[in-house]
C-alpha cells in the first residue's frame, strides 16, 4: 500500500509538471558562456539604450516564450555581472538600473503580457506587409534591399512600437500633470475665496458691538427729538440773505422790460 501511494504521488507530480510546462526553455549555459561584466554593460548602455531597453526581453536577451524561472535565472546572472558592488565600472549603476526595470516589468503579469502581445503584433504586421508586397509583384530581393531580412525588419518594428508606446505614455503623463496643476490652482482659488469670506465674517463679528452702540445712540437721539418736539424743520433763512434778495428784486425791477400790457389782463 505504501509503495502504491508513493507511485501515485510520483505520477501526480509528473502530470503537474506537464501541465505547468518545463521550468526552463532556454539553454542558459550555452547562451551566457561568453558574458562578462564589460560586454554586458556595453550591450545594456549602447547608443539610444533608453529607447532600446523599453523592451524588457531585449534587456534579458530572452525570447517571449521564456518561463518565469528563465527570467529569474537571467536576472541573477546579470545582477552578478553589472551590480555596482561587484563591477567597478562607473556605468555599472545605470546598467543595473536598466536590469532592475526590465525585471519588474517581466515579473508583473500584466506588463509582461503587454510586452509579449506587442512583440507578437509587430511580427505579424511585418509578415503581412511582406506578403502583400510580394503579391503586388515586388521581388524578395528588392524587399531585402530596402528593409533587410525578415528578422531585421521585425526587430526594427518592435523598437519603433515600444518607443511609440513610451512617447504616448509620456504625453498621457504630461496631460495628467497639467490636469493636476489645474486642479491644484482651482483648490487654491477656492481656498482664497473662503478665506476672504471668513475674514469678512470675522470682521462683522468683531464690529458688532460698535454697530449696536451706534444704533442705541441713534435710538436715544430719536427719542429725545420726539419728546421735545424737535422734529426736522427746514432751516430758516437768515436776515442778511433775505435783505440781499429784496435788494436784488428792486435792482432788477423794470430793467428794460415793459409790463404795461399786463394792465389789460382782467
Amino acid at each position: 500500500n505504501k509503495q502504491q501511494t508513493e507511485d501515485k504521488e510520483t505520477d501526480e507530480n509528473k502530470d503537474n509538471e506537464k501541465k505547468k510546462g518545463p521550468r526552463f526553455i532556454v539553454n542558459h549555459k550555452e547562451q551566457i558562456k561568453d558574458w562578462t561584466g564589460t560586454n554586458q554593460i556595453e550591450r545594456l548602455l549602447g547608443p539610444s539604450y533608453k529607447w532600446l531597453n523599453l523592451n524588457p526581453f531585449r534587456v534579458f536577451d530572452l525570447p517571449i516564450e521564456a518561463t518565469e524561472e528563465d527570467i529569474k535565472r537571467r536576472y541573477k546572472k546579470l545582477s552578478q555581472l553589472v551590480h555596482p558592488d561587484k563591477n567597478k565600472d562607473s556605468r555599472a549603476d545605470e546598467a543595473f538600473d536598466q536590469v532592475k526595470r526590465a525585471h519588474r516589468k517581466l515579473m508583473d503579469e500584466i506588463q509582461r503580457e503587454v510586452a509579449v502581445k506587442t512583440i507578437q503584433q509587430c511580427r505579424e504586421r511585418v509578415e503581412r506587409t511582406r506578403k502583400r508586397l510580394i503579391k503586388k509583384g515586388i521581388s524578395e530581393e528588392e524587399i531585402l534591399k530596402k528593409d533587410g531580412s525578415l528578422e531585421e525588419a521585425i526587430d526594427k518594428e518592435i523598437k519603433k512600437e515600444f518607443a511609440t508606446q513610451e512617447y504616448n505614455h509620456g504625453k498621457s503623463d504630461d496631460m495628467k500633470r497639467k490636469y493636476a496643476n489645474r486642479e491644484r490652482e482651482k483648490e487654491k482659488q477656492e481656498a482664497e475665496y473662503w478665506r476672504k469670506i471668513k475674514e469678512r465674517e470675522d470682521l462683522y463679528r468683531e464690529t458688532r458691538d460698535d454697530r449696536v452702540k451706534d444704533w442705541q445712540t441713534f435710538e436715544q437721539n430719536a427719542k429725545k427729538q420726539k419728546k421735545f418736539g424737535n422734529a426736522y424743520r427746514p432751516p430758516q433763512v437768515k436776515v442778511e440773505m433775505a435783505k440781499r434778495r429784496e435788494e436784488d428784486k428792486k435792482k432788477h425791477k423794470g430793467a428794460g422790460i415793459d409790463e404795461s400790457y399786463k394792465a389789460t389782463w382782467r
